[in-house]
């Protein structure tokens, strides 16, 4: 007799993240070989295949990715229901059952690299290495919608933009676009939702703004194929009228018409898992004081005060909320850095880049806007054209983060918009422009 050899139902979560890795498999596929079985292999095989899965949740529970694919849920970074288990393997193996398991090894294999190069994390553990934005050049990823646009903005996996008529369109991963009607006037993207002011100046969010259940199996893990989602009201934004709005990973902040901030918890993944003390402090922190520009990042939120100054507040890692003195006009967070452009137009960084370091250094020159993504950031100069950059380490001075000058696509630019592998830019001439990672169509700007 065989039982279940996984507690995960691997045609459930394949199919829920494929499309993460739908440019990458054919660079990281691995081809399974059969061995010869015995109890020991099984037992070998599930035990590895138990040990990917945790650490598949694991990113994804890190990362706000794919959530709904974690057993349980996710309980702040970590899955809810710890490592996974190894299922028992009961009689007299065969072939067919060691070759399914290094299959399935195998493709677990493939979409853990597609995590590490989309989310940049232990890449160096990918044969023959990942992708970068620079692989997909900004000239060919360029079309010319017959659409015109005011603004634009960037989810991990889809892009939204604020029509020249103020209403909303949005592209890439379909349970993401769900935009509402009426019209606009500012939008803002995060981990996994969107958020836009409108016309009223109420705020209104789609999305990751759910509330997900899901059957169980007999052993207790979650069937994540059959779960039903609904809109979770507690998520929605809070009443009232605002000026401006920031999202974040699992959380967005406005700037009310008073100058005051207001946060809110804005992401769940199934059954309502518990949010992290990073998480809650991101909302429940907001300082006293009036504000004239906001950002919100991971667990984390960043905004300039009406005397010029950076306010930072939630989860200090890596010294993310230590920001510099001085005098600032607008704000911008990534994964674990971020910058600001003083009031003269040059920028100041700080925190921790993607490589670990803890301090980073910022490109010279002058800007009027600045997005960061992953460790990808573009800034519109003060000649309105655009300047791209990734942050790198650097080997002869290990306290501080170099940056290298990457492609940027040509003309002069009002609005940018930058996530984990992709961007954005609304031209002079109200046209668009993506480039970068398209595995879910982000970069496919509706004509």
């Amino acid at each position: 007799m065989k039982t279940r050899i996984h507690v995960l139902d691997f045609g459930a979560m394949h199919k829920t993240v494929i499309g993460i890795i739908a440019v990458l498999v054919v660079l990281f596929t691995a081809t399974p070989v059969v061995v010869a079985q015995t109890a020991a292999d099984i037992q070998a095989a599930d035990q590895l295949i138990a040990n990917q899965e945790t650490l598949l949740n694991t990113y994804r529970c890190t990362y706000s990715i794919d959530t709904e694919a974690v057993p349980g849920g996710c309980e702040g970074t970590s899955p809810a229901q710890g490592p996974t288990q190894p299922g028992t393997f009961e009689g007299t193996p065969t072939a067919n059952d060691q070759e399914a398991r290094n299959q399935l090894i195998a493709n677990q294999e493939t979409l853990l690299n597609g995590y590490r190069c989309q989310l940049n994390i232990d890449t160096q553990l990918v044969v023959d290495g990942c992708p970068t934005i620079e692989a997909t050049s900004p000239e060919t990823d360029e079309t010319t919608p017959s659409e015109e646009f005011k603004a634009v903005s960037a989810t991990w996996s889809s892009s939204c933009a604020i029509r020249a008529d103020d209403t909303i369109t949005c592209w890439g991963l379909e349970r993401l676009l769900d935009a509402p009607s009426g019209t606009f006037t500012d939008i803002a993207g995060g981990g996994s939702h969107s958020c836009a002011i409108r016309t009223d100046q109420t705020v209104a969010c789609w999305g990751n703004t759910m509330i997900c259940n899901a059957p169980s199996y007999d052993d207790g893990s979650l069937d994540t194929s059959r779960a039903e989602c609904s809109r979770n009201a507690a998520l929605d934004a809070p009443s009232g009228a605002f000026t401006q709005i920031a999202t974040g990973r699992r959380h967005s902040c406005g700037i009310r018409t008073d100058g005051t901030v207001a946060c809110w918890h804005q992401a769940v993944g199934l059954d309502d898992s518990p949010r992290s003390a990073e998480d809650i402090k991101a909302v429940d922190d907001v300082p006293e004081g009036t504000f004239t520009h906001i950002a919100a990042g991971i667990s984390k939120s960043c905004g300039i005060t009406v005397d010029d100054a950076i306010a930072c507040w939630g989860d200090n890692e890596n010294d993310r909320l230590n920001a510099p003195s001085g005098s600032f006009t607008q704000i911008a967070i990534g994964n674990t850095h971020s910058c600001a452009i003083r009031t003269d137009g040059t920028l100041a960084c700080w925190g921790w880049s993607a490589t670990r370091q803890p301090e980073v250094n910022a490109p010279s020159g002058q800007f009027t806007q600045i997005a960061i993504g992953r460790q990808d950031s573009c800034g519109i100069t003060v000649d309105g054209t655009l300047a791209c950059w990734t942050l790198i380490s650097r080997t002869d001075l290990y306290d501080k983060a170099a940056w290298r000058d990457i492609p940027a696509p040509d003309g002069n630019f009002i609005d940018l918009a930058v996530n984990f592998a992709h961007a954005c830019g609304v031209k002079t001439d109200n046209s668009m422009i993506c480039w970068g990672i398209n595995n879910y169509g982000q970069t496919d700007i509706p004509t």
